[in-house]
């Protein structure tokens, strides 16, 4: 004997809608994981963007946004659109390194600005 299940139309938009929205985030992430780092290495999960900064002191940004008139936030916003394509990044396996260590700065979208002993540190999450 068949079960009858009734549901509303609002309770179909619903479960269309999270089936939808979890097809999508699976791809964005099979994206992000797919782009490739500056030793030519691709990420898998479990992993972050790690931005190549250099040798940059929060000192330095403080600096340089209060020179410029800005907020530490505000420079660093300005800062990263201007360099964010162009910034070497390799892949950091989550829970390695000290980058759990320090203050968060900043977080614009997926990306992190970090204070980890007086450096600044930068490291794009995957997408939600």
């Amino acid at each position: 004997m068949r079960q009858r299940i009734r549901i509303t139309e609002s309770q179909l938009n619903r479960i269309v809608r999270e089936s939808v929205n979890k097809v999508l985030r699976e791809s964005a992430e099979d994206d992000f994981y797919s782009e490739p780092d500056m030793d030519g290495r691709t990420g898998q999960p479990g992993m972050v963007k790690s931005y190549d900064m250099g040798h940059s002191y929060t000192r330095d940004y403080e600096i340089n946004a209060e020179e410029s008139g800005m907020s530490l936030e505000d420079y660093l916003k300005y800062m990263w659109e201007e360099i964010s394509n162009e910034t070497p990044f390799i892949w950091q396996k989550l829970g390695t390194g000290y980058g759990h260590n320090g203050d968060t700065i900043l977080k614009l979208g997926n990306v992190v600005f970090k204070d980890i002993f007086g450096q600044l540190m930068v490291d794009e999450y995957p997408p939600r």
